[in-house]
């Protein structure tokens, strides 16, 4: 008996290529499903640590030492940190806290392509710097920058650029760009250092007077603070930029400020000049306990000397109108003055200065204009105190020259031409020269002479005038018996010199 083997029909084409297909499909879709499985994975549960550890070396060796709870795939973000901490400066007394909630990794994927890990950047989202300035056993008084956002990018050669930097401090707005080169030195700085617990104690120190100060400033509205940095982290010196504030309103601890603008340059030292900084203020109003005024514009200079660089070269220029003060007002004021400052002394060692008010008008007495030019320095060798010179003591570690002089001055109902008078004091002297005073017609000139050691007085001067002119500020019966005078050769001359000594202010 035989046995007929059936034979398969044969596929055709067609139902190859199918069966080719569905086998394909089939394939993506595994390779689908795991991709969606890692990525799933990656997102929530984080990358594993054979990614997380050569990221971390790639940071640290462009200055960056971070710590983190976790690292994630983010979807358009790429890859996430989270909880990122500056690593070193948590717990550790002295030293800032930076943290962040999370922090977004740029990568250069040409290179990823290659398997080789590298980092463009580094943007830093709702971030925060803690400082605390409270000294041991007292309440916690942190210095906070808070909601920062920051972008750092990695350029070549060891150089850092910072962009889009916004926070919150002290009820102000920050925005902020930095370009720092060789910035792996700034690990090194002493502010980031756990040692040196003297330098770090001249900091918090410095950081609270800030905040005391800042504590006592009250904004009508949110100022916005611009800051750019720009210098190399091997050498502080190099550092410059500037601050910008606009539109600022508020009440500080020296007065109120209304339409206020601030302007902050620093220009770095380089071997062809030394530090400069310069600070310019305007304000619409300004009001102090002393003076109130409008439109006021500041502009403060300070060079570090070129011989000395505990010495500072500055120079400050004020303009403003309507000036109101306890003494009087103005309808404007100029004042341009020089002076050299040492860093460790509130006291300049030399000054001078002019300046000048448009129609002043004080108690009673008015001037078209008046201009006061001073010169100020402390003598190489002060003469030694002495209690007998009583309140002289206070005035013996300077020397100082006072030139005013005054155009259309009005007292009561009587006017003079010119007012003008300088004093000189060097000790043991007191000077007083070329004091005139010119009236419609004639006037009068005096000087005098006093030393505080002898308490001797000398004095002279001549008077050439119709005295008639002094009628209106006389008594009645003076008037009457000065009219019985009269001059042909009017003015009246006359010439006085004499000297005497005082004893008001001896102690003995």
């Amino acid at each position: 008996m035989t046995s007929e083997r059936k034979r398969k029909p044969k596929r055709t084409a067609w139902q190859r290529l199918r069966i080719y297909f569905r086998r394909f499909r089939i394939m993506v879709l595994l390779v689908l499903l795991v991709l969606v499985c890692a990525g799933a994975y990656v997102n929530q549960i984080g990358l594993p640590d054979f990614v997380k550890r050569p990221l971390l070396e790639n940071l640290r060796s462009r200055g960056v030492d971070l710590e983190f709870t976790r690292l994630r795939l983010r979807g358009y973000r790429g890859i996430v940190a989270e909880n990122v901490r500056v690593l070193g400066t948590n717990n550790t007394p002295g030293l800032p806290v930076f943290a962040a909630r999370s922090a977004d990794v740029q990568l250069n994927y040409e290179a990823f392509a290659h398997l080789k890990l590298e980092v463009l950047g580094v943007t830093l989202r709702d971030g925060s710097v803690t400082w605390e300035l409270a000294a041991t056993n007292e309440p916690s008084r942190p210095f906070a920058i808070t909601n920062l956002t920051v972008g750092l990018r990695f350029l070549p050669g060891n150089e850092w650029s910072l962009d889009n930097f916004m926070a919150d401090y002290a009820g102000m707005q920050l925005r902020a760009s930095a370009h720092i080169a060789n910035a792996t030195a700034l690990r090194d700085w002493p502010v980031f250092q756990s040692r040196g617990k003297g330098r770090s104690g001249a900091t918090i120190a410095k950081l609270r007077q800030l905040q005391d100060t800042l504590d006592q400033i009250r904004f009508t509205d949110p100022p916005l603070v611009r800051v750019t940095i720009n210098g190399d982290a091997t050498n502080i010196d190099t550092f410059g930029g500037a601050v910008t504030l606009d539109s600022v309103s508020g009440s500080t601890p020296w007065g109120d400020l209304q339409n206020a603008g601030v302007r902050i340059y620093l220009k770095p030292a380089d071997s062809n000049a030394v530090h400069n900084a310069e600070i310019n203020l305007t304000a619409e109003r300004a009001t102090t306990k002393w003076v109130s005024l409008r439109k006021l514009d500041l502009n403060l200079m300070g060079t570090q000397h070129a011989d000395d660089t505990n010495r500072m070269d500055c120079q400050m220029l004020l303009r403003a109108a309507n000036i109101r003060s306890d003494y009087g007002a103005a309808d404007s004021i100029q004042l341009h003055t020089t002076w050299v400052h040492p860093l460790t002394n509130i006291m300049p060692l030399t000054a001078e200065g002019r300046v000048e008010l448009g129609n002043l008008n004080s108690h009673g007495v008015k001037a078209g204009s008046s201009v006061t030019a001073f010169k100020f320095k402390q003598p190489d060798a002060p003469m030694t105190s002495d209690p007998a010179l009583g309140p002289w003591n206070k005035f013996l570690p300077f020397a100082v020259e006072l030139t005013t002089a005054a155009t259309n001055v009005t007292a009561e109902d009587f006017t003079f031409a010119n007012v003008g008078v300088t004093a000189n004091w060097q000790a043991p002297k007191l000077t007083l020269t070329n004091l005139q005073v010119q009236l419609g017609q004639g006037g009068f000139n005096a000087n005098a002479d006093l030393d505080i050691t002898s308490r001797w007085l000398q004095f002279a001067g001549d008077a050439n005038f119709d005295f008639h002119i002094l009628e209106s500020l006389l008594t009645a019966k003076s008037r009457e018996w000065i009219a019985n005078f009269t001059w042909q050769a009017a003015p009246f001359s006359l010439e006085l010199v004499g000297s005497f000594m005082l004893f008001v202010w001896t102690n003995r």
